[in-house]
Formats: structure tokens, sequence, C-alpha cells
């Protein structure tokens, strides 16, 4: 089954917490809960057909390139850790028609947020150049039409920010098909998003309940966890989504990043090199993980690969300047005049 971040229009997932940014300044740092995650999904205006592999740019308030980094096969892609303050965003792609949003603002402690960018092809682009639709899981070929058609006009009214009229349908869904586990997450998603992250966490857990390899709600209950500081509980939730999704490179950058902020190198190094070994053009953070986990173990030729990979992947932002400033280290210390 295929794993999507959270907050997707398609699957309505909740942005998963985890730190970049703050490796560099001690091993064992941990989240700092001032700065917020952002999960940007990309819909083709006329058809809301989710659009993949397309280069997603975050610019600050002025237009100048923060970072960059390519959506998912739901249209999804994640920035995370950002300081408050206002961005704009800018989708490229030869298929795409040029697309620069309007400003908006991410505040201290928010902690997540989302934003949908609309595009239109170019004359002549077919859609499947611009991303295709994802997989059906064999559980979603048993969910019945009504329950189906239901949970499709709560996705649509949660893309538009409309809760009440999301949990609405979410939950008539359900009563529909009470084995709808997909409909469950998706009201975790719209009671997270509302204040209430009792609820929210229930609604996952149920999901869960009904479909205990469901990594999409594995990860979303792993994100509460982290954001309890739970660390333990947030790894095994990590571990069952990777067991049942061997391939998913999001789960496995995730897991990576939370055993760096737990201190545990070595499994760090590991579970970032599984994602080396899968198509993640869209997680090159996952180098980045690799190569603190590898300088903090003092395996500095190790280090300097994998910072150079990643800088390679990722030019630009906040992680690439530590980067060039870890190499710069590495490398003097190493290799001195």
């Amino acid at each position: 089954m295929t794993t999507r971040p959270f907050l997707c229009a398609r699957h309505c997932l909740l942005p998963v917490l985890f730190l970049f940014a703050t490796f560099s300044s001690a091993p064992a740092q941990r989240h700092d809960y001032s700065l917020v995650d952002l999960t940007v999904t990309v819909w083709l205006s006329s058809t809301r057909q989710a659009v993949g592999h397309v280069r997603v740019e975050l610019l600050d308030g002025t237009g100048i390139p923060q970072t960059a980094n390519y959506t998912n096969s739901d249209g999804e892609v994640q920035f995370l850790q950002l300081e408050p303050g206002t961005y704009r965003l800018r989708v490229a792609d030869p298929d795409l028609e040029p697309v620069t949003t309007d400003l908006f603002r991410l505040e201290r402690r928010q902690v997540v947020a989302s934003q949908t960018v609309g595009v239109r092809l170019k004359p002549g682009a077919r859609p499947e150049g611009a991303g295709a639709p994802g997989t059906v899981s064999a559980e979603d070929l048993k969910v019945p039409p009504k329950a189906r058609k239901e949970w499709e006009s709560g996705a649509k009214a949660l893309e538009r920010n409309e809760l009440p009229e999301a949990q609405m349908r979410f939950q008539k869904a359900i009563d529909i098909y009470p084995q709808y586990a997909r409909a469950y997450n998706s009201l975790g998603v719209v009671f997270m998003r509302s204040g209430q992250p009792e609820r929210g966490r229930e609604s996952f857990e149920k999901a869960i309940a009904l479909n205990g390899s469901y990594a999409e709600a594995l990860l979303n209950l792993a994100k509460i966890r982290m954001a309890e500081k739970d660390g333990a509980a947030a790894e095994t939730l990590l571990q069952k989504a990777v067991a049942g999704d061997p391939a998913n490179a999001e789960a496995l950058t995730i897991l990576a990043n939370l055993q760096l902020m737990e201190n545990k190198c070595d499994e760090a190094a590991a579970s970032a090199s599984k994602v080396h070994a899968l198509e993640h053009q869209r997680f090159p953070m996952a180098h980045w993980i690799a190569g603190r986990a590898y300088e903090i173990t003092h395996k500095d030729a190790e280090a300097v690969a994998e910072y150079t990979i990643f800088l390679k992947e990722s030019p630009g932002g906040t992680l690439a300047e530590r980067a060039r400033a870890s190499l710069k280290t590495l490398r003097a210390q190493n290799y001195p005049d």
C-alpha cells in the first residue's frame, strides 16, 4: 500500500513532526515546537487530480527561494521546521503553467500548517505527464460506493478547510461502513485541525485497530507521540509502518530522523541508508540525517559523502548552509592545507 504524508487532499493526513534543522548544534537536541511543519498539496485545478513528482519551491516574503522539493505520487510535499513568517510557493514543471502563490503566513506555535496549490496543464500536455492518480488499496476495494462517495465529499471539504462539513461526511462514511479505516483516519485529521487532539488520537487508534498495517494512521499516531515527546512509542509506530511497507521512503526518513533526535546514530544511519536505495528525490533530507549521524560518530569520510550528495539534491535553504559548514569543518580536520 502506498503511503502518504499528512494532510494530503486524497487521503487526508497530518504533517509528521520531525526535526532536521537543529541537529548541528547538539547530537541529542530535541524538537523545537515553536517552528512550523508545512504540508503542500498540488492539484490540477480542473479535475482535483493530485500532481506527483513536480518541483515546489518555498520562497520567503520577498520572493527569495529558501528550499525546494518534489511532490510524491499523491501530490504532496513537506517543508519541515520552518521559522514563523511570510512565504510564497512556486510550482514548476514542463507540463504545467508556472504558478506562484499569494503570500501566506506561518504563525509561531502553529506547529502544523497546510497549503493547496491549483495548477493548470499547458496546451497539449497530458495529465499523465504531470503525475497520475495514486493506486487503490485492497482495503479500499471493499468500501461500499455510498461510503466512498461520502469520504470523497469529506476530502473535498477538508481541502477547502470546511471542517464541520468534512467531519459530517467522514462520520457518514463510517456509519455506512464501520470498518472504513481510511474514514477514521480522515476524521482524526479533522479533529486534530479542530483542536481536539484526544478525539484525533481515538480516531487514529480506531483506524489502526481496523487495519494494523495502515501506514498513514500509524504515521499520524506517531506524530502525536512525537508531539508528546514520547519517542519510544513513536518509534514503535514508525517501525510498524515500515514493516508493513518496507519501500516507504517517507516513513524511513521520519524514523531515521527520530532515531537521530534520540542520539541513536547507528540506527539513524541504517534507516537513512534504506531510503537511499529507494526512489527518494523528494526526501533528500535522508542524506542530511545520514551525514549528521556519521559526523557525530566520527565517520568523517562517510559524512562528507552524504553531505555532498545532499547538497547536490538540495542546494538551497538553511540545511544546505549547515551542510556546507559541516563539510568545511570536516575537510579542514581531515585535509589541512
